[in-house]
């Protein structure tokens, strides 16, 4: 095929049927090879076969398209009809970068779930970096995402951000746990030296902890001990933020009295909060409705 605006070669998919005279049944789109002078194998053909656990064939295959720093995965995956090959993927297709996929019975059910881990960016202004795995499943009609999976989290930022997720689901027992977690292992890295960010995050780590307490109908006493802990975090956005909502609660001994104080000191530092939690974009953009929703 003749070079395009991406790249100088191209590739498509066949398939022959083999029953007696070999025929073409199915050829995929034209794609490009990007970048044309790819260090790497084009290794294409993921599975074949009876995938789904019914008896049907079924052709799995993936095509990569590479930038500056990263590459994106899609996989594509088609079964024979009498009527031709028809696609098992939805609309919008199933796409991870830096992908390694594969098809296994996770459930040993008989049928084969689509397994891709990845989705790094290769780009240092993504932030800091953390993959997944996400498990695809046939449903009877197409394969669907059953589920995704952080890997264990090696920042910090990550560990805090599982414990936002707990918070976020009314989990407020586990929250707390995860937060003091956190700000237990010393192990886990940081990204951003420059920005005080291990005390910036471990004090805010701690006055979730004590939110998520309070939120639970916990012990006083242990969140204000949770609060003086943050608060002792010399020069950081988030010492200040404890202090607005210690003396919120009390003033007036009632979670929302506090959160409306936590709301007027980012309201009032707006510029300083979205500047320490800008941790690329490929990592969630911080939202301040979500520090003290109540």
């Amino acid at each position: 095929n003749p070079p395009t605006a991406l790249a100088d070669m191209q590739y498509e998919v066949v398939v022959f049927d083999g029953a007696g005279t070999w025929t073409s049944v199915y050829t995929s789109p034209v794609f490009d090879v990007v970048p044309a002078n790819r260090t790497q194998p084009l290794d294409v053909l993921i599975d074949a076969g009876d995938l789904t656990g019914d008896g049907k064939g079924v052709l799995a295959y993936k095509t990569s398209i590479c930038g500056a720093s990263t590459c994106a995965d899609t996989v594509h995956i088609f079964r024979g009809t009498d009527a031709g090959y028809v696609s098992l993927t939805p609309p919008d297709g199933i796409t991870m970068t830096f992908a390694d996929v594969a098809f296994k019975d996770v459930d040993r059910d008989g049928a084969k779930e689509l397994v891709l881990t990845g989705g790094t960016q290769g780009s240092v202004g993504a932030g800091p970096q953390r993959s997944r795995t996400e498990t695809w499943a046939w449903n009877g009609s197409l394969y669907a995402l059953r589920d995704t999976k952080p890997a264990p989290a090696t920042y910090l930022y990550h560990a805090i951000e599982d414990a936002d997720v707990l918070f976020a689901a009314a989990q407020y027992a586990a929250s707390e746990t995860a937060y003091t977690a956190a700000v237990d292992d010393k192990k886990l890295q940081i990204w951003m030296p420059d920005k005080n960010e291990r005390n910036e995050l471990e004090s805010y780590a701690l006055f979730r902890a004590a939110l998520s307490l309070l939120a639970a109908g916990g012990d006083r006493a242990t969140a204000l001990v949770y609060l003086d802990q943050a608060k002792a975090y010399p020069q950081t956005l988030h010492a200040q933020l404890a202090g607005s909502f210690e003396a919120g609660i009390a003033a007036k001994g009632a979670v929302g009295v506090g959160c409306a104080a936590v709301r007027d000191d980012l309201k009032a530092n707006a510029t300083e909060y979205a500047t320490f939690w800008d941790f690329g974009y490929g990592n969630p953009k911080f939202d301040p409705d979500t520090v003290c929703p109540f």
